[in-house]
Protein backbone atom coordinates (compact mmCIF):
# COMPACT_ATOMS: atom_id res chain seq x y z
CA UNK A 1 0.00 0.00 0.00
CA UNK A 2 1.75 3.45 -0.58
CA UNK A 3 0.81 6.08 1.57
CA UNK A 4 0.04 9.72 0.71
CA UNK A 5 2.44 12.42 1.19
CA UNK A 6 0.42 13.75 3.98
CA UNK A 7 0.77 10.03 5.81
CA UNK A 8 4.68 9.45 5.42
CA UNK A 9 5.86 8.68 8.68
CA UNK A 10 9.82 8.98 9.53
CA UNK A 11 11.19 5.87 11.84
CA UNK A 12 12.01 7.02 14.78
CA UNK A 13 14.91 5.00 16.75
CA UNK A 14 15.23 3.77 19.55
CA UNK A 15 17.02 5.75 22.39
CA UNK A 16 19.16 2.52 22.84
CA UNK A 17 20.25 2.46 19.28
CA UNK A 18 21.53 6.29 19.56
CA UNK A 19 23.47 5.09 22.72
CA UNK A 20 25.32 2.10 20.99
CA UNK A 21 25.66 3.89 17.94
CA UNK A 22 27.26 6.88 19.53
CA UNK A 23 29.47 5.23 22.00
CA UNK A 24 31.08 3.15 19.99
CA UNK A 25 32.26 1.68 16.31
CA UNK A 26 32.28 -1.72 14.49
CA UNK A 27 35.14 -3.50 13.77
CA UNK A 28 35.78 -6.69 11.79
CA UNK A 29 39.56 -8.82 11.28
CA UNK A 30 40.55 -10.46 8.29
CA UNK A 31 43.49 -11.85 9.14
CA UNK A 32 44.39 -15.66 6.78
CA UNK A 33 47.11 -18.11 6.45
CA UNK A 34 48.29 -20.25 4.00
CA UNK A 35 47.12 -23.30 5.26
CA UNK A 36 50.24 -25.25 3.18
CA UNK A 37 48.53 -28.74 2.49
CA UNK A 38 47.17 -30.08 0.00
CA UNK A 39 44.44 -33.44 -0.15
CA UNK A 40 46.89 -36.40 -2.03
CA UNK A 41 44.38 -38.55 -3.97
CA UNK A 42 47.17 -40.78 -5.14
CA UNK A 43 48.07 -41.76 -1.58
CA UNK A 44 44.72 -41.43 -0.16
CA UNK A 45 43.04 -43.95 -2.97
CA UNK A 46 46.38 -46.20 -2.22
CA UNK A 47 45.61 -46.62 1.09
CA UNK A 48 41.80 -47.53 0.43
CA UNK A 49 42.39 -49.63 -1.87
CA UNK A 50 44.98 -51.86 0.32
CA UNK A 51 42.56 -51.95 3.24
CA UNK A 52 40.12 -52.86 0.33
CA UNK A 53 37.96 -50.03 1.32
CA UNK A 54 35.66 -47.78 -0.58
CA UNK A 55 38.34 -44.78 -2.39
CA UNK A 56 35.59 -42.31 -0.10
CA UNK A 57 35.98 -43.96 2.95
CA UNK A 58 39.16 -41.87 3.67
CA UNK A 59 41.15 -39.40 2.51
CA UNK A 60 45.15 -38.38 3.31
CA UNK A 61 45.79 -34.62 3.76
CA UNK A 62 49.48 -33.95 2.83
CA UNK A 63 51.48 -31.42 5.17
CA UNK A 64 53.32 -29.35 2.60
CA UNK A 65 56.13 -28.12 4.95
CA UNK A 66 55.79 -30.88 7.85
CA UNK A 67 54.85 -28.46 10.56
CA UNK A 68 58.08 -25.90 9.42
CA UNK A 69 57.94 -23.76 12.88
CA UNK A 70 58.13 -20.67 11.20
CA UNK A 71 55.20 -21.84 9.40
CA UNK A 72 53.83 -22.77 12.84
CA UNK A 73 54.74 -19.14 14.47
CA UNK A 74 52.66 -17.08 11.75
CA UNK A 75 49.53 -19.53 13.09
CA UNK A 76 49.99 -19.23 16.77
CA UNK A 77 50.51 -15.47 15.91
CA UNK A 78 47.04 -15.47 14.72
CA UNK A 79 45.73 -17.52 17.16
CA UNK A 80 47.64 -14.27 19.44
CA UNK A 81 45.95 -11.69 18.06
CA UNK A 82 41.86 -13.77 17.76
CA UNK A 83 42.67 -13.94 21.38
CA UNK A 84 43.45 -10.14 21.43
CA UNK A 85 40.81 -9.24 19.74
CA UNK A 86 38.32 -11.03 21.63
CA UNK A 87 39.81 -9.63 24.94
CA UNK A 88 39.37 -6.21 23.58
CA UNK A 89 35.86 -5.79 21.84
CA UNK A 90 32.16 -7.32 22.40
CA UNK A 91 30.72 -9.89 20.23
CA UNK A 92 27.95 -7.85 17.81
CA UNK A 93 27.46 -10.55 15.27
CA UNK A 94 29.28 -13.15 13.25
CA UNK A 95 31.86 -10.86 11.52
CA UNK A 96 31.87 -7.93 13.69
CA UNK A 97 32.63 -6.48 17.07
CA UNK A 98 31.76 -3.77 19.24
CA UNK A 99 34.33 -1.30 20.46
CA UNK A 100 33.99 1.34 23.08
CA UNK A 101 35.17 5.13 21.79
CA UNK A 102 37.04 5.33 24.85
CA UNK A 103 38.51 2.24 23.87
CA UNK A 104 39.12 2.40 20.28
CA UNK A 105 42.66 4.77 19.98
CA UNK A 106 44.52 2.23 22.01
CA UNK A 107 42.78 -0.69 20.76
CA UNK A 108 43.91 0.71 16.71
CA UNK A 109 47.67 1.36 18.30
CA UNK A 110 47.63 -2.41 19.48
CA UNK A 111 46.19 -3.09 16.04
CA UNK A 112 49.06 -1.65 14.58
CA UNK A 113 51.52 -3.21 16.50
CA UNK A 114 49.78 -6.69 15.85
CA UNK A 115 49.50 -6.07 12.46
CA UNK A 116 53.55 -5.38 12.15
CA UNK A 117 54.26 -8.20 13.82
CA UNK A 118 52.34 -10.90 11.47
CA UNK A 119 54.08 -9.19 8.57
CA UNK A 120 57.14 -9.71 9.82
CA UNK A 121 56.91 -13.18 10.53
CA UNK A 122 55.31 -13.63 6.91
CA UNK A 123 58.47 -11.68 5.45
CA UNK A 124 60.96 -13.74 7.17
CA UNK A 125 58.92 -16.98 6.24
CA UNK A 126 58.42 -16.19 2.61
CA UNK A 127 62.35 -15.23 2.48
CA UNK A 128 63.48 -18.75 3.51
CA UNK A 129 60.74 -19.96 1.78
CA UNK A 130 62.73 -21.80 -0.97
CA UNK A 131 65.18 -23.04 1.19
CA UNK A 132 62.22 -24.60 3.28
CA UNK A 133 60.78 -26.17 -0.05
CA UNK A 134 64.06 -27.55 -1.01
CA UNK A 135 64.57 -28.98 2.77
CA UNK A 136 61.40 -31.31 1.84
CA UNK A 137 62.69 -33.27 -0.85
CA UNK A 138 65.28 -34.89 1.60
CA UNK A 139 63.41 -38.48 2.99
CA UNK A 140 64.61 -37.66 6.52
CA UNK A 141 63.43 -34.17 7.11
CA UNK A 142 60.38 -33.64 4.12
CA UNK A 143 58.41 -35.22 2.05
CA UNK A 144 60.20 -38.03 1.15
CA UNK A 145 58.92 -39.95 -1.93
CA UNK A 146 55.81 -37.53 -1.35
CA UNK A 147 57.91 -35.00 -2.56
CA UNK A 148 56.36 -32.95 -5.94
CA UNK A 149 57.72 -29.52 -7.00
CA UNK A 150 54.56 -29.02 -8.62
CA UNK A 151 52.77 -28.55 -5.39
CA UNK A 152 54.06 -25.84 -4.01
CA UNK A 153 53.32 -22.48 -5.25
CA UNK A 154 55.59 -19.51 -5.95
CA UNK A 155 56.88 -17.42 -3.18
CA UNK A 156 54.68 -14.36 -4.70
CA UNK A 157 51.32 -16.41 -4.61
CA UNK A 158 52.26 -17.98 -1.49
CA UNK A 159 52.52 -13.93 -0.11
CA UNK A 160 49.49 -13.39 -1.08
CA UNK A 161 47.63 -15.79 0.86
CA UNK A 162 48.66 -14.16 3.52
CA UNK A 163 46.46 -11.01 4.92
CA UNK A 164 45.77 -9.13 8.57
CA UNK A 165 43.69 -6.33 7.81
CA UNK A 166 40.82 -4.31 9.75
CA UNK A 167 37.88 -3.03 8.84
CA UNK A 168 36.33 -0.27 10.97
CA UNK A 169 32.27 1.18 10.49
CA UNK A 170 29.45 2.85 12.05
CA UNK A 171 26.66 1.31 13.89
CA UNK A 172 23.81 1.73 12.03
CA UNK A 173 21.22 4.28 13.62
CA UNK A 174 18.05 2.69 11.02
CA UNK A 175 16.61 5.72 10.55
CA UNK A 176 15.15 5.70 7.42
CA UNK A 177 12.15 8.13 6.34
CA UNK A 178 10.00 5.05 3.76
CA UNK A 179 7.04 5.28 2.61
CA UNK A 180 5.66 2.34 4.72
CA UNK A 181 2.02 1.14 6.41
CA UNK A 182 2.06 2.00 9.98
CA UNK A 183 1.88 -1.60 10.86
CA UNK A 184 5.23 -2.46 9.23
CA UNK A 185 6.38 0.99 10.84
CA UNK A 186 5.95 -0.15 14.35
CA UNK A 187 6.50 -4.13 13.52
CA UNK A 188 10.55 -2.31 12.60
CA UNK A 189 10.62 -0.15 15.48
CA UNK A 190 9.64 -2.99 18.06
CA UNK A 191 12.36 -5.58 16.17
CA UNK A 192 15.28 -2.59 16.34
CA UNK A 193 14.89 -2.25 19.90
CA UNK A 194 14.64 -5.81 20.61
CA UNK A 195 18.02 -6.77 18.96
CA UNK A 196 20.04 -3.77 20.29
CA UNK A 197 18.53 -4.81 23.90
CA UNK A 198 20.12 -8.13 23.18
CA UNK A 199 23.41 -6.90 22.16
CA UNK A 200 23.68 -4.68 25.42
CA UNK A 201 22.37 -7.59 27.28
CA UNK A 202 25.14 -9.78 25.68
CA UNK A 203 27.83 -7.41 26.07
CA UNK A 204 26.56 -6.94 30.17
CA UNK A 205 27.27 -10.75 30.33
CA UNK A 206 30.46 -10.45 28.47
CA UNK A 207 31.86 -8.10 30.88
CA UNK A 208 30.16 -10.07 33.64
CA UNK A 209 32.48 -13.55 32.41
CA UNK A 210 35.06 -11.86 32.43
CA UNK A 211 35.43 -10.16 35.39
CA UNK A 212 34.58 -13.58 37.13
CA UNK A 213 37.27 -15.59 35.42
CA UNK A 214 39.84 -13.45 36.24
CA UNK A 215 38.50 -12.91 39.97
CA UNK A 216 38.50 -16.26 40.14
CA UNK A 217 41.93 -17.26 38.85
CA UNK A 218 43.76 -14.27 41.52
CA UNK A 219 41.31 -16.14 44.47
CA UNK A 220 43.35 -19.47 42.90
CA UNK A 221 46.75 -18.08 42.76
CA UNK A 222 46.69 -16.28 46.02
CA UNK A 223 45.64 -19.24 48.04
CA UNK A 224 47.69 -21.58 45.75
CA UNK A 225 50.32 -24.02 47.46
CA UNK A 226 52.74 -25.97 45.81
CA UNK A 227 54.84 -28.94 47.47
CA UNK A 228 58.42 -29.36 45.98
CA UNK A 229 61.32 -31.49 47.30
CA UNK A 230 64.85 -30.67 48.28
CA UNK A 231 67.00 -33.34 49.20
CA UNK A 232 64.14 -36.04 49.47
CA UNK A 233 61.78 -33.25 52.09
CA UNK A 234 58.70 -32.07 50.67
CA UNK A 235 58.48 -28.33 51.60
CA UNK A 236 55.52 -25.84 50.03
CA UNK A 237 55.54 -22.91 48.95
CA UNK A 238 52.87 -19.79 47.13
CA UNK A 239 51.65 -20.70 43.91
CA UNK A 240 53.13 -18.42 41.28
CA UNK A 241 50.66 -15.08 40.54
CA UNK A 242 50.94 -14.19 36.85
CA UNK A 243 51.71 -10.56 36.48
CA UNK A 244 49.42 -10.86 33.42
CA UNK A 245 46.51 -12.05 35.60
CA UNK A 246 46.76 -8.72 37.96
CA UNK A 247 46.99 -6.81 34.59
CA UNK A 248 44.04 -7.92 33.24
CA UNK A 249 41.74 -7.22 36.34
CA UNK A 250 43.37 -4.01 36.92
CA UNK A 251 42.47 -3.13 33.00
CA UNK A 252 38.94 -4.62 33.21
CA UNK A 253 38.57 -2.34 35.94
CA UNK A 254 39.50 0.43 34.30
CA UNK A 255 37.74 0.14 31.14
CA UNK A 256 34.41 -1.22 32.41
CA UNK A 257 33.47 1.09 34.55
CA UNK A 258 32.98 3.62 31.81
CA UNK A 259 30.54 1.44 30.15
CA UNK A 260 27.21 2.79 31.06
CA UNK A 261 24.80 2.13 27.64
CA UNK A 262 22.49 0.82 30.16
CA UNK A 263 20.51 1.11 33.52
CA UNK A 264 19.34 -2.64 34.46
CA UNK A 265 20.11 -5.19 37.67
CA UNK A 266 23.00 -6.69 35.67
CA UNK A 267 24.54 -3.63 35.01
CA UNK A 268 24.58 -2.29 38.37
CA UNK A 269 25.49 -5.84 39.91
CA UNK A 270 28.55 -5.46 37.70
CA UNK A 271 29.70 -1.75 38.06
CA UNK A 272 29.42 -2.61 42.09
CA UNK A 273 32.10 -5.88 41.51
CA UNK A 274 33.83 -3.57 39.68
CA UNK A 275 34.20 -0.90 42.20
CA UNK A 276 35.02 -3.33 45.10
CA UNK A 277 37.67 -4.81 42.48
CA UNK A 278 38.86 -1.55 41.88
CA UNK A 279 39.06 -0.69 45.81
CA UNK A 280 40.53 -3.84 46.54
CA UNK A 281 43.42 -3.96 44.02
CA UNK A 282 44.24 0.23 44.66
CA UNK A 283 48.17 0.12 45.63
CA UNK A 284 48.46 -3.33 44.48
CA UNK A 285 51.79 -4.38 42.47
CA UNK A 286 52.92 -7.88 41.64
CA UNK A 287 55.91 -7.75 43.35
CA UNK A 288 54.06 -6.34 46.95
CA UNK A 289 51.60 -9.60 45.86
CA UNK A 290 54.53 -12.13 45.22
CA UNK A 291 56.29 -11.12 48.17
CA UNK A 292 53.64 -10.03 51.11
CA UNK A 293 51.22 -12.93 52.96
CA UNK A 294 49.38 -10.35 54.18
CA UNK A 295 48.57 -8.29 50.95
CA UNK A 296 47.98 -11.76 49.07
CA UNK A 297 45.30 -12.80 52.05
CA UNK A 298 43.48 -9.12 52.25
CA UNK A 299 43.34 -9.75 47.83
CA UNK A 300 42.11 -13.08 48.45
CA UNK A 301 39.67 -12.35 50.79
CA UNK A 302 38.22 -9.31 49.74
CA UNK A 303 37.33 -11.00 45.88
CA UNK A 304 36.31 -13.96 48.00
CA UNK A 305 33.24 -11.85 49.41
CA UNK A 306 32.55 -10.38 45.95
CA UNK A 307 31.81 -13.10 44.46
CA UNK A 308 29.61 -14.36 47.37
CA UNK A 309 28.27 -10.66 47.90
CA UNK A 310 26.76 -10.50 44.47
CA UNK A 311 26.10 -14.32 44.02
CA UNK A 312 29.03 -15.18 41.16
Amino acid sequence: MKLRESEVFELETPKHVVSLATSGMLVSTDIRVWSATRQNNEISNEVTRSKKASEKAGRFVQNLLADNKRHRDIKLYRATIDNWHRRKTFQWNKGQSYVFTSDLQEYMEEWREHKAEFERLVENFCLQYPHIVSKMAFDNSGQGEMFDRSHYPSVEEVKSRFKCDIFVSEVPECDPRCEIAHDLMYDLKDNFAIQCSEKIDAMVQQQTDMLIEVMQSLVNTCGGVQEYKVNGVTKTRNSPISERTLTKAIDYCKRFKKYTLVDSDANRKLQSAIKLLDDTLIGVDIKTLRESDLVRDNVKSNIEDILDKLDF
